[in-house]
């Protein structure tokens, strides 16, 4: 589980990202920002849950 803090650090964003910042962010990873805050926020959380889930995964 990902605090607000951490899945933003995760992203390169300040840990206290503002809604402007975070859709800004949003906006140059995928050339257009969600419909609305929780979805770019949902879409920010998995995608920093996905790439620290490859760092941490142990080699089989």
């Amino acid at each position: 589980v990902l605090n607000g803090a951490e899945w933003k650090h995760e992203l390169g964003l300040s840990g206290n990202a503002n809604k402007e910042a975070i859709a800004a962010w949003v906006r140059g990873y995928r050339g257009e920002e969600f419909e609305t805050q929780d979805l770019n926020d949902a879409f920010c959380v998995a995608l920093a849950g996905y790439s620290l889930s490859i760092v941490e995964e142990e080699p089989a």
